[in-house]
């Protein structure tokens, strides 16, 4: 037995809507009544796999900023040493 690891549909819905993203608009999360009328909520996973690689680079790219930073904070206290 393996484990799996997903989220619930539900809880994407809500980050969306906190985000003040409509969730009809993006393909990520699905709706379909079932045949007792009920509505059933999916996700689409493959359109996970853009969002994140976009997620990862805007990390990468703080990450960066954030270095710069610094290496710029200690070379000015190192000027103001002197």
């Amino acid at each position: 037995e393996k484990i799996h690891f997903g989220f619930i549909a539900q809880d994407v819905a809500k980050s969306l809507n906190e985000n003040a993203l409509i969730v009809s608009n993006y393909a990520i999360h699905h709706e379909e009544e079932n045949e007792d009328g009920e509505i059933i909520q999916g996700l689409r996973y493959q359109e996970f796999i853009a969002l994140c690689v976009d997620q990862i680079q805007k990390l990468n790219e703080l990450e960066r900023e954030s270095e710069e930073i610094q290496k710029q904070q200690k070379e000015d206290s190192s000027d103001s040493d002197e």
